[in-house]
Order: C-alpha cells, then structure tokens, then sequence
C-alpha cells in the first residue's frame, strides 16, 4: 500500500511496534530481492531520528531483540537487532522537523 491510508501489512509483527503518532506512507510485504517472507513500513514522525532511535532500543530489547548495530551518520541513523531467525532495520533521518523511518523485517 502506498498513499496516505496506508496501513501496516496484516502479518506485521506485533514485537516489532510502530511508534505513537507515525504517518505511515508505505506498507509492503515479501523481500523483492530474495522472494523471502518478510514486511516494510516508511512512515514519518515529528520525533527527531536520535529519539525514535531510542524508542526503538528500548522497544525492541523489552520484546526479546537483540541490538546488534547502532550507526549515526551525520543525524541519519541506521540500526538492526535479531531475534531467532528473523532480523530487523531500521533507518531514520530527520529533515525539516520531520523524521523519516523505513522499518525492513524479515526472516533468514
């Protein structure tokens, strides 16, 4: 789904949380490079990309994650855990007052 009533994937994972107040502009599913199951949300917050990368560390470990990397580069953010055989990305960058975040899960 694409557009401005866009809505999370029906199999999106509930240990992966969307944060409170996201617009979300896009929602898919399957890995179109590998044909393997997995889900894509972007959205945008009025959160800054270092307080929605906190609220995912936060998140994400309280629901059995493991953070595995935390990069920031220049204000863009880019962090992934796993959990079993699945993996999650995230990458977050503010523009405008206005943060971007592209969630990617999927499995091994």
């Amino acid at each position: 789904e694409v557009g401005e009533n866009a809505s999370l994937p029906a199999d999106w994972p509930s240990d992966v949380p969307i944060i409170a107040g996201a617009k979300i502009g896009y929602a898919g599913t399957s890995n179109p490079t590998t044909g393997q199951a997995g889900a894509s949300v972007m959205f945008t917050s009025s959160k800054s990309a270092s307080e929605v990368s906190a609220y995912y560390n936060s998140e994400l470990t309280s629901n059995g994650w493991t953070i595995e990397s935390t990069a920031n580069m220049s204000g863009t953010i880019v962090l992934s855990a796993r959990k079993d055989t699945r993996t999650v990305g995230l990458y977050m960058a503010t523009t405008d007052g206005v943060t971007s975040v592209t969630v990617g899960v999927q499995k091994e």
